[in-house]
């Protein structure tokens, strides 16, 4: 007569532990990069909206504002521009002059990332030094 088995044996289950933690070594660091790539490009857009924020608003005062900090603070760019950034743990600021140069300061390490008036296409730029 066959004997049927209702559980695993020992060996088995450290097999399958063994295969999962094989299969976790490759997921976690492609993960990692992939959130950290979803991070940066976030807050380029997010500058991309303050920079086109801040044109609307040269354009109705005839003069650019700087924010900074919390974003819906009394000096935070929500409140100053009207926006609805989410507050997820990047900080944007942005000094203003003859234009304006935005900044957003990323957490766990990743590179800041800066925007100016001056060249629609400077995400990343230096915006002659200002930030």
């Amino acid at each position: 007569m066959i004997k049927i088995r209702k559980y695993f044996t020992l060996v088995e289950l450290i097999i399958a532990m063994v295969v999962l933690g094989v299969l976790a070594t490759f997921a976690v660091p492609s993960y990692w990069g992939t959130h950290q790539r979803t991070r940066i490009r976030e807050s380029q857009a997010m500058l991309k909206l303050i920079q086109s924020a801040e044109k609307v608003r040269e354009l109705e005062t005839g003069a650019y504002v700087a924010c900074s900090g919390n974003l819906s603070g009394i000096n935070g760019c929500n409140t100053l521009l009207n926006l609805d950034i989410p507050d997820n743990g990047i900080t944007y600021s942005v000094v203003t002059g003859a234009g304006i140069c935005g900044q957003a300061t990323l957490p766990l390490g990743l590179p800041s990332q800066r925007i100016c008036t001056n060249d629609d296409h400077a995400v990343n730029g230096t915006c002659g030094g200002a930030c």
